[in-house]
């Protein structure tokens, strides 16, 4: 999937939800990184990239 078709992404205490529609979602739990670290790079990564992001 290209980095343009993500509608928005949201952190939440417990991961990131990825909207690629308004009403569809991915969620990518924070327990699915190998480390805190991996979590951070991917947070980072998806709020530089996505034009609506409410990642903190």
């Amino acid at each position: 999937m290209q980095w343009n078709v993500i509608f928005e992404s949201v952190e939440t205490p417990e991961g990131i939800l990825i909207y690629p529609q308004k009403n569809l979602f991915y969620w990518l739990p924070r327990t699915a990184f190998a480390t805190e670290s991996d979590y951070t790079n991917f947070r980072d990564l998806i709020a530089s990239k996505t034009k609506h992001s409410k990642i903190s």
